[in-house]
């Protein structure tokens, strides 16, 4: 019986691996408990969450929390090029770079430099 008790929640670590996990054994507690009313619900919440665990998410996630912390501007710019290419951004990924190196710069002065219309990722790196 131990098999069909409620899931652990979702812990920090792999998001993906988490949810996989937590889907799995809430699935098997509701094929032991619960309505068809439940389950059909589920199936919806599910295929949803499906999606917003899947590791393109964790890792655009990651994009958008990157900040600059202490280290050069070169070295910001490089691991936000680094962690784009698994983003799939497409041709949003220079602007969305340069916007994410406006918000992460440490400096003000250097984020109000950026921060021109006329600005591109290729004059922010130069």
């Amino acid at each position: 019986m131990e098999k069909y008790l409620a899931p652990e929640p979702i812990r920090e670590g792999d998001l993906n691996e988490q949810w996989k996990r937590f889907k799995r054994e809430f699935e098997q507690f509701l094929a032991a408990f619960a309505e068809d009313e439940n389950c059909s619900k589920w199936s919806v919440v599910s295929g949803k969450l499906d999606g917003l665990c899947a590791p393109r998410h964790v890792l655009r996630d990651r994009f958008f929390q990157l900040k600059q912390d202490g280290k050069s501007v070169d070295q910001f710019v490089l691991e936000l090029r680094k962690q784009s290419k698994y983003c799939q951004f497409g041709t949003l990924s220079d602007d969305l770079m340069l916007h994410e190196l406006i918000r992460g710069v440490d400096s003000e002065r250097m984020r109000r430099m950026f921060e021109t219309d006329k600005m591109d990722l290729e004059k922010a790196v130069q």
